[in-house]
C-alpha cells in the first residue's frame, strides 16, 4: 500500500506475485500500480475499504489530491440535490457544484443551501486543510442545468469541467475577490493580513512577530492568500511569489515587503532581498579552520557519496564499485538504520538496472546519519579521518518550487562536510568535488566561463539555482582562506543512461512531453539542448574527483592547463535543436501534437481542467511560470517571452573537455538513438506501447 495525501493509499502489486502478467513501474522494480485507492479499517488491521481510483482524483496545482466520491454521495442523499460534483483541477483549492433536483417541490432556498453546507462541514472535519471546501466555493445551479453524462446518469467528469468552464472561472475569480484596492500603510497592512488569515482561514495568529508556518498555514492557503493580495493591492503585474512568503516569515516582515513592492521598492520575486539573503547565507557559512598537514598519506583510496541512491549519486556509486584501486564506499543515505540505507542503495540500482557484482557491493560501508553526527560511531568518525580521500556530493533537494531559504540545512551540511575535508589526518585537505549546476549561473552573460561566479545575479531566479550560487561561494572563501581541495562542477541537464535511456518521468522535461498526451500541444522553445546522458555525467565526474589517477590535476599532457582552476562546466557539448531535431521525433514515434507559443501551452494547462494524474505538467504551473516569463495576471498579448535568452546561453567547456575524456566524448544525444530509447521508457510507464 503506497501512501497518498488525506490518509489514502494505492495498491501497488509488488514483483513476485505468481498472477501478476505486467508491470508498469520501476518504483519498487517491474511494479503494477493498480491506481485503486483504499484506506485502512480503523480498528482492524491490514483491513482496507475500496475508496475510489486515482483517475477520478481531482489534482490541485500543488500537486496534492482531492478524493470527490465522499463529500458527492454525502451530499446527493439530500432528496432536494440532483448531483454534486467537485471542482478544482490545477487550481489552488476545490470548490463544488451543486444541482437543484427537479423532485424538490419550491424548497425554501435558505433550508437548502444550509443543509448542504451541513454536509459539507461534515465532510471538512474529517479532511486535510488542503481538501476542506470554503462556504464561498459553492456554485449552486437550477435543475434545468443540463451536463455530460452517462446512460447510467454518472457524470463524465473531464466534459463537466470543459461544460462548466466559465461558472467555475467565475466562482474562483469570486473566491479571491475582496473589496477594492487597499491602501493601508504599514500598521494598516500587518491589521489586513492578520484579520484576514482568521476570517478567511480560521488562523489565529499570536501576534504580528509569530511565524505565519507555526500557526499551521499551509502551502495551498498561502497560494490562496496570495490570490487575494494580488487583488486587494492591485498587485496585477507584480503579483507577489509563494517564496516571498516564505522568505518573509511572519505578518511584520510580509506587511513590509508589500508596502515595498506597491512603492516599487523590490520586485515582484524580491531580487534586491534575496541578493541580501544569499550574501548573508555565504557570510554564515564560511567559517574553516585552516588544514594542518599532518599524518601520512593513505595507501588506498576511499570515498565518500553523498546523494549515492539519487539518480547521478546512483550511477556513480556503480562505477566506483568497479575500480580496484578504491578500497571503501562510504555512503550517507537518509534511513532509520545502516540496514536501511544498503537496502535503499540497492534498490535504487536496480530502479536504474544497475546489478552490483555482490564482491565489488562488499566495499560499501552505508550510513544513516552526517559526517559529524554525534550519532556516528566514533571508531568509523576516525577511520574516515584517516582513511578518507575523496568526498563527492550529490545530495541536494531539486524542487524548482522551494525558496532560498528552505535550503539553509544543505549549506550547513556543506559547511560540515569542507570542514571534515579540512580536519581530515592527512598531508592534504580530502578533494572535495561538488556536484552544482548551471541553475548557478542561469542569468550570467553568454558564455559562462569556467571560473567562480561574481555577482548574486548571476543565479537563475529560482531558489534552487539561488541556493547554488550561494554553495558555489561558501565553497570558494574554503578554497580560498582554508586551503580547502574542492572542485566544483555546473552540470548541465542530466538524461537517461546510453544503455537503458532511464530517465525519471517526474522531472520536468518527461513531464513535459507526457502532457502533450493530454493537452496536444507543446511549447515552442528556441533553444539548443546539451543534454549528458546519466553513465556520462558519472564517469566525468569520477574523472574530475582524480579517482583512479596517479595525479589529481593531471593533464593528459597539456602543459598550459591552468593548474589553480577548480570550477568546470559540464554540460555536452554536442548539442542540438528543440524545435527541429527534438520535436519530430516525438511526433514520428506515436505522439501528436501541436507546437504553441509557451504562454499559449501555460493557459492551456492552468484552463484545460487537465487531469493532474494524466497530466503532471499542471504541478509546475509555478516553474513554467517563471522560465517562460509569465504571470498569472498577464494576459496573452501583454506577455514578454524572454526566453529566447535563455536558449542562446551557452557554457564554456574547453577546460572541462581537458580535464575529462568522458565528457570530450559524450555521445550525440539524437545520433545516438538515446531519445528513442528515452521514449520507449516513458511511454511504457504511461501505458503506451504503440512506438516503433
Amino acid at each position: 500500500m503506497k501512501p497518498l495525501a488525506g490518509g489514502m493509499y494505492e495498491l501497488v502489486i509488488l514483483d513476485g506475485l505468481k498472477s501478476k502478467t505486467a508491470f508498469n513501474s520501476n518504483d519498487p522494480p517491474n511494479s503494477f500500480h493498480t491506481h485503486d485507492m483504499f484506506v485502512p479499517h480503523p480498528s482492524i488491521p491490514g483491513s482496507w475499504k475500496h475508496v475510489g481510483r486515482l483517475d477520478d482524483c481531482v489534482t490541485l496545482m500543488t500537486g496534492e489530491k482531492v478524493l470527490p466520491m465522499p463529500i458527492e454521495n454525502r451530499i446527493r442523499q439530500d432528496s432536494r440535490v440532483k448531483e454534486a460534483v467537485v471542482i478544482g483541477v490545477g487550481r489552488a483549492f476545490p470548490g463544488l457544484l451543486v444541482f437543484k433536483s427537479e423532485e424538490a417541490e419550491n424548497p425554501s432556498e435558505l433550508d437548502y443551501r444550509e443543509a448542504v453546507w451541513t454536509a459539507v462541514e461534515d465532510y471538512n472535519s474529517r479532511v486535510e486543510g488542503s481538501s476542506k471546501i470554503g462556504q464561498d466555493m459553492i456554485v449552486w445551479l437550477p435543475a434545468t442545468r443540463d451536463y455530460p453524462q452517462t446512460d447510467k446518469g454518472t457524470v463524465i467528469r473531464a466534459q463537466l469541467y470543459e461544460a462548466f468552464a466559465t461558472d467555475i472561472s467565475a466562482l474562483y475569480e469570486r473566491g479571491v475577490l475582496g473589496s477594492g484596492a487597499q491602501k493601508f500603510e504599514i500598521d494598516g497592512l500587518e491589521d489586513w493580513l492578520v484579520r484576514t488569515f482568521r476570517e478567511r482561514f480560521n488562523v489565529r495568529l499570536v501576534d504580528t512577530e509569530q511565524k505565519i508556518f507555526t500557526a499551521g498555514v499551509d502551502s495551498v492557503q498561502i497560494s490562496r492568500m496570495l490570490g487575494i493580495i494580488s487583488l486587494e493591492f492591485s498587485l496585477y503585474h507584480i503579483s507577489p511569489s509563494t517564496s516571498a512568503v516564505y522568505d518573509t516569515q511572519n505578518i511584520q516582515q510580509l506587511a513590509r515587503y508589500l508596502h515595498d513592492i506597491r512603492h516599487g521598492k523590490a520586485t515582484r520575486n524580491g531580487k534586491e532581498e534575496s541578493a541580501a539573503a544569499m550574501i548573508e547565507m555565504i557570510k554564515d557559512h564560511s567559517h574553516f579552520d585552516q588544514h594542518v598537514a599532518r599524518g601520512s598519506k593513505s595507501k588506498h583510496k576511499s570515498v565518500f557519496i553523498t546523494g549515492a541512491n539519487g539518480f547521478l549519486g546512483s550511477h556513480i556509486l556503480a562505477q566506483v564499485l568497479e575500480m580496484p584501486s578504491i578500497a571503501r564506499v562510504y555512503c550517507q543515505v537518509r534511513a532509520s538504520s545502516p540496514t536501511e540505507a544498503r537496502s535503499r542503495l540497492l534498490s535504487s540500482l536496480a530502479a536504474r538496472h544497475i546489478e552490483p557484482v555482490q564482491d565489488e557491493f562488499k566495499k560499501v560501508y552505508a550510513f544513516h546519519c552526517d559526517i559529524n553526527s554525534s550519532q556516528l560511531p566514533p571508531h568509523l568518525k576516525e577511520e574516515l579521518s584517516i582513511q578518507l580521500t575523496h568526498i563527492i556530493h550529490c545530495a541536494w533537494p531539486v524542487n524548482f518550487n522551494l525558496p532560498l531559504s528552505a535550503f539553509k540545512e544543505q549549506f550547513r551540511n556543506l559547511q560540515s562536510l569542507l570542514q571534515f575535508s579540512l580536519a581530515t589526518n592527512s598531508p592534504k585537505p580530502i578533494h572535495l568535488v561538488f556536484c552544482s549546476s548551471v541553475s548557478a549561473a542561469l542569468n550570467h552573460p553568454s558564455p559562462v566561463p569556467e571560473r567562480p561566479l561574481v555577482s548574486p545575479d548571476n543565479s537563475a531566479l529560482t531558489g534552487y539555482g539561488q541556493s547554488k550560487f550561494v554553495a558555489e561561494k561558501i565553497i570558494q572563501k574554503a578554497v580560498e582562506n582554508a586551503g580547502a581541495n574542492a572542485t566544483i562542477l555546473r552540470i548541465g541537464q542530466v538524461v537517461g543512461d546510453t544503455l537503458h535511456g532511464i530517465w525519471n518521468d517526474n522531472n520536468a522535461i518527461p513531464i513535459m512531453v507526457r502532457s502533450s498526451l493530454t493537452t496536444l500541444t507543446l511549447p515552442a522553445m528556441d533553444e539548443r539542448c546539451a543534454w549528458l546522458p546519466v553513465d556520462t555525467a558519472a564517469r566525468s565526474v569520477i574523472e574530475f574527483a582524480g579517482l583512479g589517477l596517479d595525479e589529481v590535476d593531471r593533464t593528459d599532457g597539456n602543459s598550459e592547463f591552468p593548474r589553480k582552476t577548480y570550477v568546470f562546466n559540464l554540460v555536452n557539448p554536442k548539442t542540438f535543436s528543440w524545435t527541429d531535431d527534438f520535436v519530430p521525433i516525438l511526433r514520428a514515434n506515436g505522439l501528436s501534437f501541436e507546437i504553441v507559443s509557451p504562454q499559449w501551452w501555460l493557459q492551456h494547462l492552468r484552463e484545460g481542467g487537465q487531469n493532474g494524474n494524466d497530466n503532471p505538467a499542471v504541478k509546475l504551473m509555478s516553474f513554467w511560470s517563471t522560465k517562460f516569463g509569465w504571470h498569472e495576471s498577464k494576459s496573452l498579448r501583454d506577455c514578454h517571452h524572454d526566453h529566447a535568452r535563455e536558449g542562446s546561453l551557452t557554457f564554456d567547456t574547453v577546460l572541462a573537455q581537458q580535464k575529462s575524456l568522458a565528457l570530450r566524448n559524450a555521445p550525440d544525444v539524437i545520433a545516438g538513438g538515446l531519445v528513442l530509447k528515452m521514449l520507449g521508457v516513458w511511454m511504457g510507464n504511461w501505458r503506451i506501447s504503440d512506438i516503433s
